[in-house]
């Protein structure tokens, strides 16, 4: 199932894989060849470590969650999380990379089949997975309310 998902672009990011904490990728945020923006910044392991937190508390509390992220939220501590830096956004996107909106940190979250399937490269570029459902999500963690402010699975092929 999982050797068909499209894990897209590689561009050189670093990334590093904490002896301690080998469940977060801090991945330096490059999205693509045309955003490389100002807004963009790398967390440090104190600021990755209480989104982490904040992510899990946010998953356990919430009132009404679909089976997907009843999925995550059981399954949580298996799944690696890449963290990267990214500004809130002035429009209706997600994230800004050219903004001077406050700082906010994107989630990307793989359970160990991605990892497994992918390997070291989970820590040391940015992964673009389609499908996958609920091995796969993404959250949004804004510095300044130390709130998630945005949670979702992938969807299913």
């Amino acid at each position: 199932m999982w050797k068909n998902f499209a894990a897209i672009v590689t561009l050189g990011l670093t990334a590093s894989a904490p002896p301690l904490l080998p469940r977060i990728a801090i991945i330096a945020a490059e999205h693509g060849p045309d955003e490389r923006g100002t807004g963009l910044w790398r967390p440090t392991m104190d600021q990755a470590v209480a989104a982490r937190e904040s992510l899990r508390g946010f998953l356990t509390t919430a009132k009404s969650a679909n089976r997907e992220r009843l999925f995550v939220a059981r399954n949580f501590d298996t799944y690696i999380l890449q963290i990267e830096g990214v500004r809130k956004p002035t429009g209706n996107r997600f994230y800004d990379s050219d903004g001077t909106g406050s700082k906010q940190i994107h989630i990307d979250g793989y359970c160990p089949q991605i990892a497994e399937e992918v390997g070291d490269r989970i820590y040391q570029e940015q992964l673009y997975v389609d499908d996958g459902g609920p091995c796969i999500f993404q959250a949004m963690y804004d510095l300044r309310t130390g709130s998630i402010t945005f949670f979702q699975t992938n969807g299913y092929a």
